[in-house]
């Protein structure tokens, strides 16, 4: 099974209440959510691009 989950959005991937990508998140050891509400295009690809710096993604990542 995939190690850690990283996902990516706007409101639909983060809000005041669970979200899609929270109850995906539960099945794996680590979860982190880097989605805004409001966020666009550019936005979501400067995040995905910056966290890959910092942490490195490999093919055991589910990145979405």
């Amino acid at each position: 099974m995939n190690k850690r989950f990283f996902s990516f959005g706007c409101s639909f991937t983060k809000w005041c209440w669970p979200t899609w990508n929270d109850y995906i998140g539960v099945n794996f050891k680590e979860y982190y959510n880097f989605a805004r509400g409001g966020a666009d295009n550019k936005f979501i690809q400067y995040k995905l691009l910056k966290v890959n710096e910092k942490c490195k993604f490999t093919k055991d990542d589910y990145v979405v």
